[in-house]
């Protein structure tokens, strides 16, 4: 009959811990790696043409009227040659 090695006993402490320390060592740096992207998302040209967009919609059309805008040009406005 073939000897088979068991596994019964549990890890020792230490290395329950180093584990546990990796894993949050891990989730600290996928935590920093997603903040950046969100900065880099929110920083984006796009992004900021979004918001202009945004605050341009909300005025009434008396307001876009004396800045020289209509409300069906506000995209054109904002994101030029992709509306045009």
């Amino acid at each position: 009959m073939a000897h088979t090695a068991k596994f019964s006993q549990p890890l020792p402490n230490t290395s329950t811990n180093i584990v546990d320390g990796a894993s949050r060592a891990f989730n600290r740096i996928g935590d920093r790696i997603l903040e950046g992207m969100v900065l880099l998302g929110e920083n984006s040209t796009a992004a900021k043409k979004a918001r202009q967009f945004q605050a341009l919609n909300a005025l009434s059309d008396e307001a876009l009227a004396k800045r020289g805008l209509k409300r069906d040009g506000l995209a054109s406005h904002v994101f030029g040659p992709l509306f045009s």
